[in-house]
């Protein structure tokens, strides 16, 4: 659990260049890797997908303070994100407004504690 969530962390440490392989563990998803992020889903080495979650991942990475930015027409998504989801082919589970309930993902509530 704990070094997970180390790995975890490191979403907000990260440079956008290197997140990719961060999240899917450099498989080459471009081949039609599967990024479900469910454990033996034949994505490669695995990545934070495969040990977190896919929605966990990107819910924690949609905190990231450069992950959205403010323009003229309201808060958009940067650049690099747009790109990075894209090339992932995954969608934002932040986005359209959707209110996202931070605490399904605490470690308590995804173990069955709470």
């Amino acid at each position: 659990h704990w070094d997970t969530l180390m790995e975890i962390l490191t979403l907000y440490m990260t440079g956008p260049e290197s997140i990719r392989s961060i999240l899917d563990g450099g498989a080459a998803t471009a081949a039609g890797t599967d990024t479900s992020g469910r454990a033996g889903s034949g994505s490669g080495s695995g990545g934070l997908f495969a040990r977190a979650g896919r929605d966990q991942c990107l819910v924690f990475l949609s905190r990231r303070l450069d992950y959205v930015s403010r323009t003229p027409a309201g808060r958009e998504r940067s650049k690099w994100a747009t790109e990075l989801l894209d090339g992932l082919g995954v969608k934002d589970p932040t986005e359209g407004g959707r209110a996202v309930n931070i605490a399904a993902y605490s470690a308590a509530e995804r173990s069955g504690i709470i």
